[in-house]
């Protein structure tokens, strides 16, 4: 029997075979649906995991349960592999369920501070004994970039290849400095507050769109993924 994992996030959905997690499909929004529809009649799908954050993806879900495929949803009611301390649980977002999932499974025996750069940026932390005590959310890079331009009059769209140097000297530059600087500095600040928190033996799992420009700026890191969520939702496939 085969299982689909189906990641739809807020720019783009992904989908992957369980059995075959380094071939990655990923679709537009607007031809989604019918795309994996398609992909999982292809390869004879009969169960499909699911993370969800999009506002999108309902039609999908319910495409591909007219398909007869078993829909396994992730919420913080499915079996885990950690234990959530998460004061809101069912406010705790698919995709960082999923990531927390994956950094354990590949890291199970530290205490973890789990990096998803996408969309957004989460900063999770999950205790050597598998207990996630808790995470912080923020603005992700592009989504910087963009309402420093949409929210002002005359700023242009810049993105990280604007960056020349530390000290920006043309307005392009000093927009890609200023946000790639901080997203420096905001790293260094949770780097310390892992060491705090955790224990100074804590690794970085890092996962989302932007996973590389963090790569490059810590050296805690240990495993580095465009994909994060996928592996998380095999690993959770295994258990519901």
């Amino acid at each position: 029997m085969c299982t689909l994992l189906l990641d739809i996030g807020n720019t783009a959905t992904k989908v992957a075979l369980a059995n075959d997690i380094d071939n990655v499909h990923t679709f537009l929004r607007d031809v989604a649906m019918s795309e994996v529809v398609s992909y999982a009649a292809q390869h004879d799908v009969k169960r499909c995991v699911v993370c969800k954050v999009a506002k999108y993806g309902d039609e999908i879900i319910d495409a591909l349960r007219r398909n007869n495929i078993d829909i396994h949803i992730v919420t913080a009611q499915s079996k885990l592999n950690f234990v959530c301390k998460y004061g809101t649980p069912n406010t705790l977002g698919a995709d960082r369920i999923a990531a927390i999932a994956a950094a354990i499974d590949i890291c199970p025996d530290r205490p973890l501070l789990v990096i998803d750069a996408g969309t957004a940026i989460t900063y999770d932390f999950v205790t050597r004994e598998h207990t996630y005590v808790g995470g912080n959310i923020a603005p992700g890079m592009r989504l910087r970039f963009e309402t420093l331009h949409n929210y002002t009059s005359q700023l242009p769209l810049c993105s990280a290849s604007d960056y020349k140097s530390p000290i920006g000297d043309d307005t392009k530059s000093a927009i890609a400095a200023g946000i790639t600087n901080g997203l420096r500095s905001e790293l260094m600040y949770y780097e310390e507050l892992a060491k705090n928190t955790l224990g100074d033996d804590f690794a970085i799992i890092l996962g989302g769109g932007d996973y590389n420009f963090f790569a490059l700026q810590t050296k805690n890191s240990i495993f580095a993924s465009q994909n994060l969520a996928l592996h998380g939702l095999r690993v959770l496939s295994e258990r519901n």
